[in-house]
C-alpha cells in the first residue's frame, strides 16, 4: 500500500494523477485502488489472462498500463492511497 499527503499553495478545481498499474503473476480477479481522501477515484480490475507474456516470476501474463485520471478536488490537502484487494501471495 502506497500513501501520499500533499498540501496545495495555490487554489485550484481539479487535480490530474498518472502512474503505471503493473500486475505481475497471477492476481486472480483482484483489484488495484486509488482513493483520494477516502473516496474511491479509480479501480482496475485484473485477470490471470490479461497481459501478453510473462516478464517475471511464473508462467502467468504480466503487464503494465499507464494511468491518467482527472477529478475534481478544491481542498488545501490531499491523501492518496493505492492498494489492491490481493489477499494472498501473486504467482
Amino acid at each position: 500500500m502506497i500513501h501520499i499527503f500533499s498540501i496545495f499553495r495555490a487554489p485550484h478545481w481539479s487535480v490530474r494523477i498518472g502512474y503505471i498499474f503493473i500486475k505481475i503473476d497471477s492476481w486472480g480477479n483482484a483489484q488495484g485502488n486509488l482513493f483520494v481522501d477516502s473516496l474511491l477515484i479509480d479501480s482496475s480490475i485484473n485477470s490471470s489472462t490479461i497481459g501478453t507474456s510473462s516478464i517475471c516470476g511464473y508462467s502467468v501474463n504480466d503487464y503494465s498500463v499507464p494511468l491518467n485520471v482527472n477529478f475534481t478536488h478544491t481542498s488545501d490537502s490531499m491523501t492518496i492511497k493505492i492498494n489492491t484487494t490481493l489477499n494472498e501471495t501473486a504467482y
